[in-house]
């Protein structure tokens, strides 16, 4: 067995030294949550004067110091309207604000205000920065500081840190007799991980179709390349329709994943009737993805303005086969090919890894997939239902380390997990991450 010391070195064996089994029943409530990354967040009514716009939050560095200044990088495209100014970020006040998490760091931005101009075109404006709509689609970063007093506001504990990027997007009209206005917003939401910086880590998903409980009789369809991914939706049939007047319709998304989610556009196009070729284009706005666990996602096609009090929830989806058999890995079930690399570690500091390859896993139950561990020995055992929940656990047979990944502990490239117990008192956290890719800070 090769093993990588790592920044501590130990008396004993990292990976272990004694055998312990434990029954993946006992330990499926386990959940370790993948940090999440640039998200809409639903809570909020979102778009009204930001349709289309794709959005990104990132840190420079990737994996903040604490008692370091650190940068937020705030980038995207704006496709129909002119995008976000006066970006402002909010500090040791904010924390407080009961509306959210804690810890959390609130961003600030305005949206410029649009105007028509006698000629009939539209500017739009804001602290005499001008925007002509004739340039769109126009892309834009902003660099902001984060002061080292920011620490100051957190607790020592804290292990993730949740940005929120609020813009302001001016006053709306509630009530006509007399009006009422009330300020309406947009939110992107990312969660970082302080402590080995997982959130850097994108998933990978499986190409194919994806099915939900919600909408039995339709299916998306799933295209990721890189960090790209594609999502569309078909319908078909005036009753499948909400306002009956379609005979099919065709909702494509696209987004840049960030972490475990990502932001972009949203297309719809609908072909009114089967007689009629003509494809009417109908909406152009924002959209949004979650990677929650293996092929399983959230997904967000219409963040369109919405009246007060409308919600704007997600749906859930997860990849389907209709040519299941008995030699072919369920598609809930983890990738295991190519190589990987596990992780030990004590809080934030790595204490060993070693590298593992997996076979191609075969059969052992109803709901149970075994994979061999060809290099160091050993299995990594899969116990997943119909809907996708289960754990796997690792065994090595040269170490005689044990480890359990809750399902929802998988993006695709990285399994969050729990090294099982040796002497009562071992709590070392254990990552899995396939290789090439490291976390941030690794060489």
């Amino acid at each position: 067995m090769t093993m990588k010391n790592s920044v501590v070195s130990s008396s004993r064996n990292p990976f272990g030294s004694v055998k312990y089994h434990a029954s993946i029943a006992s330990i499926g409530l386990l959940a370790l949550n993948l940090a999440e990354a640039t998200e809409i967040e639903e809570r909020f009514n979102f778009g009204f004067q930001m349709p289309g716009t794709a959005l990104t939050l990132d840190l420079e560095p990737p994996l903040p110091v604490r008692g370091e200044a650190f940068q937020i990088i705030v980038s995207g495209v704006a496709n129909r309207v002119c995008p976000p100014i006066n970006f402002d970020v909010a500090t040791a006040a904010f924390v407080e604000n009961s509306d959210f998490d804690s810890p959390s760091l609130r961003i600030s931005a305005d949206n410029r205000v649009c105007e028509t101009r006698p000629d009939g075109t539209t500017q739009c404006g804001n602290f005499g920065e001008n925007c002509d709509l004739a340039d769109l689609p126009i892309a834009f970063s902003e660099a902001l500081d984060v002061p080292v007093e920011f620490w100051n506001t957190l607790p020592v504990e804290a292990d993730a840190l949740t940005l929120h990027l609020v813009v302001s997007t001016g006053m709306q009209q509630l009530g006509s007799n007399p009006p009422v206005l009330d300020t309406t917003t947009a939110m992107w939401t990312r969660e970082v991980d302080l402590l080995r910086g997982t959130h850097v880590i994108q998933p990978k998903l499986e190409a194919g179709l994806f099915v939900s409980d919600d909408h039995p009789r339709e299916g998306v369809l799933v295209q990721q390349q890189g960090d790209r991914v594609v999502f569309y939706e078909l319908t078909y049939g005036p009753e499948l329709n909400a306002s009956g007047d379609a005979f099919a319709s065709w909702r494509y998304a696209d987004a840049t994943l960030s972490g475990n989610s990502g932001n972009g556009v949203y297309l719809k196009l609908s072909r009114p009737h089967p007689e009629m070729p003509d494809v009417i284009f109908e909406t152009y706005t924002s959209s949004s993805i979650i990677v929650d666990d293996i092929n399983q996602l959230r997904l967000l096609f219409d963040a369109a303005p919405r009246d007060p009090g409308v919600e704007m929830p997600y749906s859930f989806w997860r990849r389907w086969s209709f040519n299941q058999q008995s030699t072919q890995r369920p598609v809930l079930f983890p990738d295991f090919s190519g190589s990987w690399n596990l992780l030990r570690f004590a809080g934030a500091t790595e204490l060993a890894r070693e590298p593992l390859t997996f076979d191609e896993g075969k059969r052992v139950g109803a709901e149970r997939w075994q994979f061999q561990e060809i290099g160091a020995g050993g299995f990594m055992t899969c116990e997943v239902n119909s809907l996708g929940r289960g754990s796997c656990e690792l065994s090595l047979e040269d170490s005689g380390a044990a480890a359990v990944f809750p399902i929802e502990g998988f993006n695709g490239n990285l399994a969050e997990g729990l090294f099982l117990p040796l002497d009562g008192a071992n709590d070392d956290a254990a990552l899995l991450l396939r290789q090439p890719l490291e976390l941030p800070g690794d060489d």
